[in-house]
């Protein structure tokens, strides 16, 4: 069981919490009151979808985040929609990890549509979406609705560990060539 932390009128920039196993709202740490988080990472704690909507919450209390690595957590389902729809608040935001979350096709696109729905799109440096079960045609999806009307736009972008298949890299090298300047570092 983790400790109650409730601050009120302190400054907290970063927060982070790994491999504590979070599995419930009771068990998270209450931090949306400090309304001045710009870091949160909690990667591998295993917290499911009712633990994702009291995350989302905080998140949205927390409007200046610039980072938030919910990696190798499960975001399925009602969980991820609750991230995205947070997500989509923050203005701030330059690095959004959700590596290994179980996103699928539906969490992904409520994540792009968050992103862009909310404007801040532009401030997005990095995104990961490794390993959260994307195919080919999902990622062409993403990265068209990503990059819309984006023809300079500079982020870097990580879907490895992903089921594309050959078609599906095959349309992703279409669709990047087509739509971006892709620099190999």
């Amino acid at each position: 069981m983790m400790v109650l932390l409730k601050l009120e009128n302190h400054y907290l920039r970063k927060f982070k919490v790994n491999f504590e196993w979070i599995t419930n709202k009771k068990q998270i740490i209450i931090f949306y009151r400090l309304n001045s988080l710009e870091q949160l990472e909690m990667p591998q704690n295993g917290i499911r979808a009712e633990g994702m909507a009291v995350i989302a919450k905080a998140i949205e209390s927390n409007p200046g985040l610039k980072i938030l690595n919910l990696n190798d957590n499960n975001l399925k389902g009602s969980g991820g929609l609750a991230i995205a729809g947070a997500l989509s608040k923050l203005k701030n935001i330059q690095t959004v990890n959700f590596g290994d979350c179980l996103l699928r096709r539906n969490g992904c696109i409520a994540v792009c549509e968050a992103l862009i729905a909310g404007g801040n799109i532009e401030n997005v440096k990095e995104m990961i979406l490794n390993g959260n079960e994307i195919g080919g045609q999902l990622a062409v999806e993403v990265l068209d609705r990503l990059f819309a009307d984006k023809q300079h736009y500079k982020v870097s972008l990580d879907l490895s560990n992903n089921n594309f298949g050959s078609d599906g890299v095959d349309q992703l090298n279409k669709l990047l060539q087509n739509k971006l300047e892709l620099r190999l570092l």
